[in-house]
């Protein structure tokens, strides 16, 4: 039997990984474009006049960033164009007999996608236009307004996802709309016709309830967190996991909500669901239908 014996090259293997390491560096330096980069900084000495080359590293970068700066600038231009002709076909179709339809189109006009600004001033807000989304924010405030000016004809109207943060919607009329996930933080909503209006999981936080009419409305997973409801009517209101905590009702909170038809898994401050746990258990158990 015949054993072959391989003795390791001390000096081949050594001159093996320099050339390894030389070739990482080729194509790091050539390919990764830093040796053009380097070029620009570190200029080459003119053979003819025996001086180095002026150095063109900043009228690069600058045209470069001009470059960044329009290529933000149209794509935002041309997003902006594509909503506002979306706006503008609600718009026009508002005034027909299918207003509701138009009206249901606004959700989604707000919520398109639409990136930042650019400003040539703030280099951030160039590289943020490129990559990153918001809404267009002078569009969802315009439909705010188209929502206030519309408040007597919203009923049976599909509004889920709409933000309606911060308007005066006082007197408004939602009598049996799908509202669900909607926007109402600060919202005033006083005088209000939710009455068998579906506005699950929107959120009321600090909107002014005064006087509105949620009877049999659905507000599951609702979040009315320091809303103010005096003289609010909830009569079979649905507050499955709504959160409760921290409302304020003119007179016993606990005695307004006995009139409401459940309570399951509602988030209610402590003092008042102990209440509520002695005098009216039923409305914290699951409902049949739930």
């Amino acid at each position: 039997m015949r054993i072959y014996n391989f003795k390791l090259d001390k000096n081949k293997m050594k001159r093996f990984f320099q050339w390894i390491y030389k070739l990482i560096l080729w194509i790091v330096w050539d390919f990764s474009g830093i040796r053009f980069i380097w070029g620009k900084i570190y200029t080459p000495i003119d053979k003819e006049t025996v001086k180095r080359k002026p150095i063109t590293f900043f009228l690069w970068i600058f045209g470069i960033y001009i470059a960044l700066f329009g290529v933000s600038s149209q794509r935002y231009e041309n997003r902006i164009d594509i909503i506002e002709n979306r706006a503008n076909s609600i718009f026009s179709q508002m005034s027909t007999p299918f207003y509701k339809k138009a009206l249901s189109r606004i959700p989604r006009v707000q919520k398109m996608p639409c990136p930042i600004k650019p400003d040539i001033l703030h280099p951030i807000s160039v590289f943020q236009s490129l990559f990153k989304n918001t809404t267009y924010t002078e569009m969802v405030e315009l439909f705010k307004e188209t929502i206030e000016n519309w408040k007597d004809s919203l009923s049976y109207v599909n509004l889920c996802e709409i933000d309606l943060s911060k308007t005066d919607l006082y007197n408004s009329n939602f009598y049996g709309a799908y509202v669900g996930w909607a926007n109402f933080t600060y919202a005033m909503l006083s005088g209000a016709n939710f009455i068998g209006a579906n506005l699950s999981g929107s959120d009321f936080r600090g909107a002014k309830l005064a006087g509105a009419n949620l009877n049999n409305a659905i507000l599951c997973g609702a979040n009315l967190r320091e809303a103010y409801l005096p003289g609010i009517n909830i009569t079979g209101a649905n507050f499955a996991e709504a959160d409760l905590r921290g409302i304020i009702i003119f007179g016993s909170a606990v005695e307004e909500l006995s009139k409401v038809k459940t309570l399951y898994l509602a988030k209610i401050d402590p003092s008042i669901l102990e209440e509520i746990k002695t005098k009216y258990p039923h409305l914290l158990e699951q409902p049949s239908d739930y």
